[in-house]
C-alpha cells in the first residue's frame, strides 16, 4: 500500500475523484441538500475509523481519499444532474458540433447556440442534396422541447446520452438559412479531401483518420471493421497522436542544435499536438492521448523519467475536472481500459517469450499488444455493442501496420493538399493501401463463426468480469493464494449471478416487442424508426432470452404462452391456437375475416392516416368486439435515428 502511495499518488487521487462522481449519478434528481448529508455522513464515518485506528499513517491516507470523494460528490452532484430551463422559442445563429444517422430528408444532428452556448438536437430538413458538416453554420427559427425519453430495456438510452453532452432540449427547426459555408480549419480541410483525386472510399477513410469524420466511410466496410474487431484504428486515439509525435519530433530534430534546443523542441511539439487537437474538435480519447504525449514528451526534453500510469492518471483527472460526464463515455471508458491494459499486461505476456529474430519480434510484440488491449476493454465491448470478434488478433497484425502507413500518407497528403500540389503517384500508392486494408478487413468479418453476435451482459456482470481479470493479473504477479482464492471468489460470483438472472428472467412478466414500426411494451404502444426497431426487438430479446421463429407466419414472437404476429403479405389464414395481437403494416391488404380468428384479441394498425381499409378494420373491429389501436393515434415517441 505504501509503494503505490509514494509511486502513484495521482492514480488514487484520480480513482478517488472519479468515485465520486460514480455515486454523483444516483443522486439524480435528488434535491441538493441530499449530496450534502452524504458527504457528512462520509466525514463523520472517518471520524468514527480514526478513533480505532492506530496507524496513523493509514489514516491520513484513507482520510485524504475521503476527503476526495466527498468533495467530488458534492461538487459534481450539480454539474452531472443539471438541467438548463429555456425559452420555448429560438431565433438564432447555432453551429453543427456532432452529426447522427440522416435520411434523404432530414439530417440529425447536435447544434450549439453561438450566443449562448447552449446546445440542441436539431432535425433539419434537407435542401435537394445538400448535406451539413461539421463546422456550418446556420441562422435558425424553431421551437424548443423536452426531449422525448422512451427507455427500453435492455437498450441504448439516447436521452441518457444526450444529457451526459449537456443536451437537454430538442430544437425543431422551422425555418433557417446557412450563415456561412467555412468557418473552420477542420472544414477546410475536409474540403480539401473532398475535392482530391481520391477515391471515395480512401477520402471516408482520410478524414476518419485524420478528422475523426466516420460519415464517409461505406456502411459495409464499417462494419466488416466492427466485426474485425479493429474498430478502435479508426477512432483518434494514442495510436494517432503517438505516429503524429513521432513525426514532429523527427522533422524538427533540428531545433537540438540550439542551446536548450531539445526542450524547445519538445514545447514546440506539444503546442503542435494541442493545435491538432482542436482542429479535431477536442473529443476526451483525444484529449487524453494529447495529455499523456505531452507530459512524455516535455519530460524527455527536461530529460526527467515519466511515469506512464501517472501521466494516463493525470489525463483522466483533467478530462473529469473539465466535466464529469466523461467517465460514462463509452470512448473515455474504452480508451483507458485499453491503455492500461497495454501498460499492465503487455509486460506480463511479453515475458512469456523473447524472439531473437526482429521481424519475428514485432509482429509478437503487435499480437500481445492487441491480446493485451482487448482483454482489459473485453467487458466494455461486449456490454455495448453484444459482439465480440474471434480472430482480432490477426486483424490487428496485418492492419494496424497498414494503418500506420496509411496515416503516415494522409498527414504527407494533407500538407500537400493545403499548399494544392498534386502527385498522382501518392495517391495512387493510398489507394492501393485502402484497397488492401479493405480487402483484408472483408475477408476477415465473412469467417461469420469467428464473431460472436448476440452477447448480452449487465453492469453488473461488467463489474465481476473486470475484477476477474484485475484478479488473475494480480495472481501471475504475485504467485500468492489469496489471490487464487480471490479469482475462484469471483468466477463463484458470476456463476451464482448468472443462475439468478436466468431465473428472473424466466419469471419476468412484462413484453416488449419491435418490428418495422412498432414497439410494444408492458401494454403500451409506441412508433419507432424502420433502422431501429430491427435492433431494438434484437437487445431485448436477447437480453430476456425470449425466440423469434419464423414459419409459416411472416414474424412471429411467443413469449409467456402467448404470440405477436405482424401480418405479411398474401396471408390465406390465420393458424395461431393461443390468443394473440395482429400487428398491420402499410402494404398489407389482406382481408380482415381471413387473418382473424377467434383467439385474436387485439388489432395495432401502423398504415396510412386516412384510409379506406383503415376504416374497413376499425368497422370490422367494433362489430366482432376486437380493440382495434391506430398508431398514429397512441403514444407516439419520434426517434432521430432514422
Amino acid at each position: 500500500m505504501n509503494f503505490i502511495i509514494t509511486q502513484f499518488p495521482v492514480i488514487l487521487i484520480s480513482i478517488a475523484y472519479a468515485f465520486g462522481i460514480f455515486i454523483s449519478n444516483y443522486c439524480l434528481g435528488i434535491r441538493g441538500y441530499v449530496p450534502f448529508f452524504i458527504s457528512f455522513g462520509i466525514i463523520l464515518l472517518i471520524v468514527i475509523v480514526e478513533f480505532f485506528l492506530k496507524r496513523r499513517d493509514g489514516f491520513k491516507t484513507f482520510f485524504m481519499l475521503s476527503s476526495i470523494v466527498v468533495f467530488s460528490l458534492f461538487i459534481n452532484s450539480v454539474r452531472i444532474n443539471k438541467l438548463y430551463t429555456d425559452n420555448n422559442v429560438i431565433n438564432s445563429e447555432v453551429i453543427i458540433t456532432k452529426l447522427f444517422n440522416s435520411s434523404d430528408k432530414y439530417q440529425n444532428c447536435i447544434v450549439e447556440d453561438i450566443l449562448s452556448s447552449k446546445k440542441y438536437l436539431a432535425k433539419i430538413k434537407l435542401r435537394g442534396n445538400t448535406k451539413y458538416k461539421i463546422g456550418t453554420k446556420l441562422f435558425v427559427e424553431g421551437d424548443v422541447e423536452s426531449i422525448s425519453s422512451m427507455v427500453v430495456p435492455n437498450n441504448f438510452n439516447f436521452s441518457k446520452y444526450l444529457k451526459r453532452r449537456d443536451v437537454d432540449y430538442r430544437l425543431v427547426v422551422n425555418n433557417y438559412i446557412e450563415t456561412t459555408s467555412a468557418i473552420k480549419l477542420s472544414r477546410n480541410i475536409e474540403d480539401k479531401v473532398d475535392g482530391s483525386n481520391l477515391s471515395n472510399t480512401s477520402k471516408g477513410l482520410m478524414k476518419a483518420l485524420v478528422l475523426g469524420r466516420k460519415d464517409g466511410i461505406p456502411d459495409e466496410l464499417l462494419k466488416s471493421f466492427s466485426d474485425s474487431g479493429i474498430m478502435h484504428l479508426l477512432a483518434l486515439s494514442g495510436l494517432h497522436i503517438g505516429i503524429l509525435t513521432i513525426i514532429l519530433t523527427f522533422l524538427l530534430k533540428p531545433m537540438k542544435l540550439f542551446k536548450r534546443g531539445k526542450l524547445i523542441r519538445s514545447l514546440m511539439v506539444v503546442l503542435l499536438l494541442w493545435f491538432y487537437a482542436y482542429i479535431t474538435g477536442f473529443s476526451s480519447s483525444i484529449i487524453r492521448a494529447t495529455i499523456m504525449f505531452s507530459i512524455i514528451v516535455i519530460g524527455h526534453g527536461m530529460r526527467r523519467e515519466i511515469n506512464i500510469f501517472n501521466s494516463l492518471s493525470i489525463a483522466a483527472l483533467v478530462l473529469l475536472i473539465i466535466n464529469p460526464n466523461y467517465l460514462f463515455d463509452v470512448g473515455f471508458q474504452l480508451s483507458f481500459s485499453a491503455v492500461i491494459g497495454i501498460v499492465w499486461i503487455f509486460p506480463l505476456l511479453s515475458n512469456l517469450w523473447r524472439p531473437k529474430h526482429r521481424v519475428i519480434r514485432y509482429f509478437w510484440s503487435l499480437l500481445l499488444v492487441s491480446i493485451s488491449a482487448q482483454l482489459a476493454t473485453f467487458p466494455f465491448t461486449v456490454y455495448y455493442f453484444h459482439k465480440f470478434s474471434g480472430l482480432f488478433f490477426i486483424a490487428n497484425i496485418i492492419e494496424i501496420p497498414l494503418i500506420t502507413i496509411l496515416l503516415g500518407l494522409s498527414y504527407l497528403l494533407l500538407v500537400l493538399m493545403l499548399f494544392k500540389v498534386e502527385l498522382n503517384l501518392l495517391d495512387y500508392i493510398y489507394d492501393k493501401t485502402v484497397i488492401v486494408i479493405e480487402w483484408v478487413s472483408l475477408r476477415i468479418s465473412d469467417v461469420e463463426s469467428m464473431v460472436f453476435n448476440n452477447l448480452f451482459i449487465d453492469q453488473i456482470i461488467v463489474v465481476l468480469l473486470f475484477a476477474l481479470i484485475i484478479s488473475t493479473i494480480i495472481f501471475i504477479q504475485t504467485s500468492r493464494v489469496k489471490y487464487l482464492y480471490l479469482v475462484l471468489i469471483v468466477v463463484i460470483s458470476i456463476q451464482a449471478y448468472s443462475i439468478f438472472k436466468i431465473k428472473e428472467t424466466s419469471s419476468t412478466q412484462s413484453l416488449m416487442m419491435a418490428n418495422d414500426e412498432i414497439l410494444i411494451q408492458d401494454g403500451s404502444i409506441y412508433k419507432t424508426s424502420s433502422n431501429e426497431g430491427t435492433k431494438i426487438f434484437s437487445n431485448y430479446t436477447m437480453a430476456n432470452k425470449l425466440t423469434l421463429t419464423d414459419s409459416i407466419l411472416y414474424d412471429v414472437l411467443s413469449f409467456d404462452n402467448n404470440y405477436y404476429w405482424r401480418v405479411g403479405e398474401n396471408i390465406d389464414y390465420n393458424p395461431i391456437a393461443h390468443h394473440h395481437l395482429i400487428i398491420l403494416g402499410k402494404d398489407v391488404r389482406s382481408n380482415p375475416e381471413i387473418i382473424v380468428n377467434k383467439n385474436t384479441v387485439g388489432i395495432v394498425y401502423s398504415g396510412y392516416r386516412n384510409s379506406s381499409y383503415k376504416t374497413r378494420w376499425e368497422y370490422f373491429c367494433s362489430k366482432k368486439d376486437i380493440a382495434f389501436y391506430d398508431i398514429n393515434n397512441v403514444l407516439f415517441n419520434e426517434t432521430i435515428l432514422e
